[in-house]
């Protein structure tokens, strides 16, 4: 059977026109959730915090470049010669104050012939020793007259820069009162020729003279700002740059250097003449010697063990005294005139956490540190070599053993008030 035309146009699907998209207008985006705007927000403004703090002026503030929880050592040597027995105690170990560490006992004997080369010995010694006696006494005499001869310099030098801030802030005040004089005279004359009083030439005449005014009163000001640093380096120990102190300075360092030298070699001499002396008088056993420690805390290093042999004077234990637990910082010399003994100091403990305080003991430059003569636990040197040196002491409920060698980040507060004081320590833990 044929189908009729009829039937076939009925039957053919109905096909749409395509529709014309126009490749310039964006597709159409999914509306945005509440959700969605939510979480952004939440990521946002810890971010937007991160930059206000990047950016945020913190270092108002002095805070440490480097800095640890140190504390001194008690050296424990042997006080004669023998054999070491019970040594039991490993580095680490808590000792109490009195607490029985080791015990030293017998003694060689000693043949003729040692005696006669010790006694030779001690006479060469003892000869070494008055020359180096008498070198020491003149250099310490050298250093005196330096020592004396730097603190005139170092208050001449301070009353000449106090003389020249003086002048110097008469002459910035003079020259700030011309700059708005001449001010003034610009203001009066603009009105005078807006009134048609004066020509335009004076007007001129009068705008250059007040910006030559103000210039020099910038020029003013900044050369007194440049003498009150000159004071404050003064004052805080440092006078000039190397290449314009006096050669005295130089020299005072020498001498410094010879007297330590000296007291070096003098503590040598008398250390071998003791054993000398030793070797020379006995030949005989000694009964045992007990070895105590000093102070309470922990064993910082030991340096002998169960059956070795040691002479008069030799290093046995290091023991870290828990009493003198403290913090050695150092700071950038900027935060030299912020700092006074006394200072409140605040202790961040990066691996623990902890927060302590204490006060500043002890402020150095590093130009003119000496050597102590207790040895601290820890060596810290400065990042930078002209840096300052600060000792704090810590509150007596911080100093625990737990925190001994711990590394820190310290601010040193000042004035500022404890909110704003928070919120700048927190912005140096980040």
């Amino acid at each position: 059977m044929t189908a009729s035309p009829a039937m076939l146009h009925r039957a053919r699907p109905v096909v749409s026109a395509p529709r014309e998209i126009d490749p310039e207008s964006p597709p159409p985006q999914p509306k945005e959730s509440a959700l969605s705007r939510t979480v952004r927000l939440i990521v946002a403004i810890p971010l937007f915090a991160l930059s206000v703090a990047a950016l945020f002026p913190f270092a108002v503030l002095p805070v440490s470049t480097q800095a640890v929880v140190n504390a001194r050592l008690a050296r424990v040597r042997s006080p004669r010669g023998g054999q070491v027995q019970g040594v039991s105690l490993e580095t680490g170990d808590v000792v109490s104050a009195h607490q029985r560490l080791a015990l030293i006992t017998g003694s060689r004997a000693v043949s003729r012939d040692e005696v006669s080369a010790a006694l030779h010995t001690v006479g060469a010694l003892e000869e070494e020793s008055s020359h180096v006696r008498a070198e020491l006494v003149s250099a310490l005499l050298q250093k005196s007259r330096y020592d004396e001869m730097y603190r005139s310099y170092t208050d001449h030098l301070g009353q000449q820069l106090q003389t020249s801030v003086d002048v110097a802030q008469r002459e910035q005040a003079a020259a700030a009162r011309k700059a708005a004089d001449m001010q003034v005279e610009v203001k009066r004359d603009r009105q005078a020729l807006a009134e048609h009083l004066i020509p335009k030439s004076l007007l001129e005449q009068a705008e250059d003279k007040a910006e030559r005014a103000a210039q020099e009163a910038e020029v003013k000001n900044s050369n007194l700002a440049d003498l009150k640093r000159q004071l404050s380096d003064a004052r805080s120990g440092y006078t000039l740059s190397a290449a314009n102190q006096p050669q005295f300075l130089s020299q005072r360092d020498e001498v410094d250097a010879a007297v330590a030298r000296y007291q070096q070699e003098q503590a040598s001499l008398n250390l071998r003449l003791t054993r000398l002396g030793g070797t020379v008088k006995t030949d005989e056993p000694q009964a045992a010697t007990l070895i105590d420690s000093p102070v309470t805390g922990p064993i910082w290093a030991r340096s002998v063990a169960s059956g070795q042999s040691v002479s008069e004077g030799d290093d046995l234990f290091r023991v870290a005294d828990t009493a003198s637990i403290h913090v050695e910082v150092w700071l950038d010399r900027r935060y030299g005139p912020q700092l006074s003994i006394g200072d409140t100091a605040l202790v961040y403990l990066n691996g623990l956490g902890k927060e302590l305080s204490g006060k500043v003991i002890s402020f150095q430059g590093t130009s003119r540190r000496r050597l102590d003569e207790e040895v601290n636990a820890i060596d810290l040197q400065p990042v930078h070599p002209d840096q300052y040196h600060v000792t704090i002491e810590l509150d007596e409920k911080d100093r625990k053993i737990l925190y001994m060698g711990q590394a820190a980040k310290v601010l040193f507060p000042g004035s500022k008030s404890r909110l704003t004081t928070r919120f700048y320590f927190w912005l140096t833990r980040l």
